[in-house]
C-alpha cells in the first residue's frame, strides 16, 4: 500500500500463554507435546558455548513478563486479517509435514 505511512504491527489475536498455544499444536499433531524450561542460570552458562543460545538468552526478557502489542492501527486500516488460531495450527502442521516429512 504505497499510501500506508508509519510503523504497523500485523494483526494478531489477544494475547494466550505458551503452553495455551502449545496445546493447540499438540491438538494438530495428534499427540502430546512435553514443555520444559531452561533456569535462567543454566541459559546463561549455555550460552557461553552455543551461539544460538545467545540469541534465546538476549530475547529471554519476552518470556518473564507480558509482552503484547497493540495492532489497532493495522485493523482500522486493512481490517482483521487473522487466522483463527487452531487453523492456524493445522495448516503449519500440515506444511511442516510436507516440508519435513512425519
Amino acid at each position: 500500500d504505497p499510501s500506508a505511512e508509519g510503523t504497523f504491527m500485523l494483526p494478531c489475536h489477544p494475547a494466550e500463554t505458551t503452553r495455551a498455544l502449545v496445546a493447540r499444536f499438540s491438538a494438530a499433531l495428534g499427540r502430546p507435546i512435553e514443555l520444559g524450561r531452561i533456569p535462567p542460570l543454566a541459559l546463561k552458562l549455555l550460552a557461553l558455548a552455543m551461539p544460538i543460545l545467545r540469541e534465546v538468552n538476549e530475547m529471554a526478557y519476552q518470556w518473564a513478563e507480558p509482552f503484547e502489542i497493540d495492532d489497532a492501527r493495522f485493523r482500522a486500516r486493512y481490517g482483521d486479517l487473522t487466522t483463527p488460531r487452531d487453523a492456524a495450527a493445522a495448516e503449519t502442521v500440515a506444511w511442516a509435514r510436507e516440508a519435513f516429512g512425519a
